[in-house]
């Protein structure tokens, strides 16, 4: 037997319960809308952006710097390595490391996918309008903070 529903449960009043089902939602339509026709998956665009924004790296740096784990970022790096977006490199200064650097074919692709991120961002923005787009892109960043001084915490308390 379940039992009678709970009405004193709502949903809508958890911040976090709603940011989860919008940024999977976004997700989808980002995929659906920007990546599919490149063959992409999210973590290989995050993967590659941040390689083209910061320039040639080791993979444990674009796992930091893409903010993924060293799992998905190998992953994506030979996916995008097969796909040749990307390219590995011997490293000057440690024999036993690689560097991964963008090819030219992957900053074409860097461009295309870029303009169509762009479009989708500019739908978002007409549909909530200028003052509520930015309200949304301030709270984030004060939840970021949040959460990076939260992961600090942690970190800290790890080490100790």
């Amino acid at each position: 037997m379940l039992g009678k529903p709970r009405n004193d449960i709502d949903f809508g009043a958890f911040i976090n319960i709603n940011m989860d089902r919008v940024v999977r939602r976004l997700r989808a339509m980002f995929r659906a809308d920007v990546l599919q026709e490149e063959g992409l998956s999210v973590q290989e665009w995050r993967a590659l952006l941040n390689l083209a924004r910061f320039g040639d790296c080791h993979l444990r740096e674009l796992a930091r710097l893409a903010s993924l784990d060293a799992t998905h970022t190998s992953r994506a790096a030979l996916e995008l390595e097969k796909k040749g977006l990307i390219r590995r490199s011997d490293d000057e200064n440690d024999g036993r490391r690689k560097r991964l650097c963008v090819t030219r074919v992957g900053h074409e692709v860097v461009d295309r996918v870029w303009a169509k991120a762009l479009d989708l961002d500019a739908r978002i923005q007409s549909r909530l309008g200028k003052t509520r787009y930015n309200a949304v892109k301030e709270a984030l960043v004060i939840l970021l903070e949040m959460s990076a001084e939260e992961e600090a915490t942690e970190e800290f308390h790890v080490a100790e």
